[in-house]
């Protein structure tokens, strides 16, 4: 359905410390991210469901892009399609 396309992906690393974190990527249309009332909203409950699951010693980084929709400057929206993962063969 059109609006509810999202993707995640979880990646645990380390920094040049050795310290680990986990690097978490999320791509979703058809949310109002130009309302800084609603991306203050947003931060807040992934601040506080990180924090929950990792502990209160994590530090959480939120931020958020433009990656399609409506940039509010007259112009055409443009639109993401997320597709599933497509494996190759490499032998092919």
């Amino acid at each position: 359905m059109f609006g509810g396309a999202s993707e995640m992906n979880v990646k645990a690393a380390t920094d040049e410390h050795g310290r680990l974190y986990w690097e978490i990527k999320i791509r979703t249309e058809g949310h109002p991210v130009h309302e800084g009332p609603y991306t203050e909203y947003i931060h807040t409950l992934w601040k506080q469901f990180l924090l929950n699951g990792f502990g209160p010693a994590s530090e959480v980084r939120p931020h958020a892009r433009l990656e399609a929709g409506d940039r509010q400057d007259g112009t055409p929206a443009d639109q993401l399609i997320i597709l599933p993962q497509l494996k190759v063969d490499p032998h092919l």
